[in-house]
């Protein structure tokens, strides 16, 4: 269809959701970026967590290395609920968008 026998102001219009996709996109990108870093760190954190237990178990069972670790490891446990609303995010996302919007992004 032809934008300017559809009416004035649609290739404008077009051309303003346009922008506002492109914009949604780098949005989104920088969500899963930071998403990324969080992953990774989370990996770094649990192989650095697993090597100190090993060396935990080396210790007597009084030590401040047992002490340290085991406060570690609740404090790594503690990262569950981040995780958790990690796995919220894409469905609340998409009912922002649907809010702005008016429909669901496809494939989301």
């Amino acid at each position: 269809m032809d934008s300017e026998r559809a009416g004035p102001g649609v290739s404008e219009r077009l051309s303003a959701v346009e922008t506002r996709l492109i914009a949604v996109l780098r949005e989104q990108r920088n969500i899963l970026g930071c998403l990324q870093l969080l992953l990774e760190g989370l990996a770094h954190q649990t192989e650095l967590l697993t090597n100190l237990a090993s060396l935990a178990n080396e210790e007597p069972e009084t030590s401040q290395l047992s002490g340290t670790i085991n406060r570690l490891t609740r404090a790594v446990l503690a990262l569950e609920i981040v995780s958790q609303r990690l796995d919220k995010l894409p469905e609340k996302i998409g009912v922002e968008l649907e809010k702005q919007f008016g429909a669901a992004p496809a494939g989301g």
